[in-house]
């Protein structure tokens, strides 16, 4: 049943392709059609047989991430000399610019914050310029370089070892995916 909705699916697909951008020869859209057929057959492969997770190594990886975004948070509230919330831009902005004293670049402004009034930007480029820019004083060199690492442990968390995984692993230990090679990410709620 899954084959086969998969299939009626790329049908429909090269059905709208050939009828709504006016294509008038069909083996214009025979590409993507192709594509999309190729596909089902990994999509029920992967939703039948599943993908196995192993849950320990699961585990471990969360706790590693999490203990190293824990040292990183520790020594980012040792360098500040506050605990602020390391989320925040404009908390970020305070302690880059008034405490450590960063100067800001004028190539490194946001296109506009709080009344449409360009901020210094606290993106990943403009705190790579800092960590590697001359003027950075080390305090702020090294507060930069900790903030760089606790972004990055925490999308790995987020990311690879998030807690809706469990909820998504099955008795087999393996988790059954459903791929829709037609529907837009964002209309699907997990």
């Amino acid at each position: 049943a899954y084959m086969q909705y998969c299939l009626e699916d790329a049908e429909a697909c090269h059905k709208v392709l050939y009828h709504m951008m006016g294509i008038t020869d069909k083996n214009d859209t025979w590409t993507a059609y192709r594509l999309e057929v190729e596909c089902i057959w990994w999509a029920v492969e992967s939703h039948f047989w599943g993908v196995y997770v192993d849950q320990v190594k699961l585990d471990e990886f969360r706790d590693k991430y999490t203990n190293k975004i824990e040292e990183c948070l520790k020594k980012l509230t040792d360098i500040a000399g506050m605990v602020i919330n390391f989320n925040s831009t404009e908390q970020l902005r305070h302690v880059l610019f008034t405490i450590l004293e960063v100067k800001p670049a004028s190539e490194l402004y946001t296109s506009g914050g709080k009344n449409n009034i360009p901020l210094p930007s606290t993106s990943m480029t403009a705190l790579k310029y800092y960590q590697d820019h001359v003027n950075t004083n080390p305090r702020a060199r090294e507060f930069i370089t900790v903030l760089l690492d606790y972004r990055k442990y925490s999308k790995l968390r987020s990311t690879y070892t998030p807690d809706k995984f469990k909820k998504w692993i099955r008795a087999d230990g393996k988790i059954h995916p459903n791929v829709f090679l037609t529907v837009d990410y964002r209309d699907w709620e997990t």
